[in-house]
């Protein structure tokens, strides 16, 4: 889920600028004296605000999932069902998390607040992102992490390869805005 966003930053992107194309679309519309210039410019404003609700919905769906997710897997740690791999990381994101429960290493679970750190890290395999709640580490061990060879090895997770390049991104929502103005000048000369 942290590793792999391409599709719904795409998608987001996309739908992002279908609003705006078919605003644009009903500029022209009206700049040609067409009667479809002002519920094609409140289509397009109607779009924009739906992307704008349908995002912040989704996105803090996805990110109460995140937490979810690692909460459950951080009381499978403690309860012993689960013997975690140590790895070195590097943060990424941080934010404060009220309902979330706290842990830290060779203690129990803590009541909230907890900090919900999204770490990029090394371990055997590639680096990967991951996400965990609350722990403290001393400034000495982050020096050692950050000199930790296995950082140069392989390329590590960055936001432009979680979402499969900024070019693509870019791509569609190029294709959003040309679609949106595209069916709104469609329209204007089909009406």
């Amino acid at each position: 889920m942290l590793n792999d966003i391409a599709a719904f930053t795409r998608w987001s992107s996309f739908l992002q600028t279908l609003g705006p194309g078919v605003a644009f679309g009903g500029s022209y519309a009206g700049l040609v004296g067409h009667p479809a210039a002002f519920p094609l410019l409140m289509t397009g404003l109607v779009l924009i605000i739906a992307w704008g609700v349908g995002i912040s919905v989704v996105g803090r769906s996805r990110e109460r999932r995140v937490v979810e997710e690692t909460v459950l897997g951080s009381d499978e740690i403690v309860a012993g069902a689960v013997v975690p791999v140590p790895a070195i990381g590097r943060v990424v994101r941080r934010r404060i998390k009220a309902d979330a429960p706290a842990y830290s290493a060779g203690a129990p679970r803590l009541p909230g607040p907890a900090a919900m750190v999204v770490l990029e890290a090394v371990g055997d395999g590639p680096p990967r992102r991951v996400a965990v709640l609350d722990t403290a580490v001393s400034p000495g061990r982050l020096e050692q992490i950050a000199r930790d060879p296995r950082w140069g090895v392989s390329p590590t997770v960055t936001d432009r390869s979680v979402v499969g390049g900024w070019l693509p991104v870019f791509g569609v929502a190029l294709a959003g805005l040309l679609v949106g103005a595209g069916s709104a000048i469609l329209v204007t000369l089909v009406l």
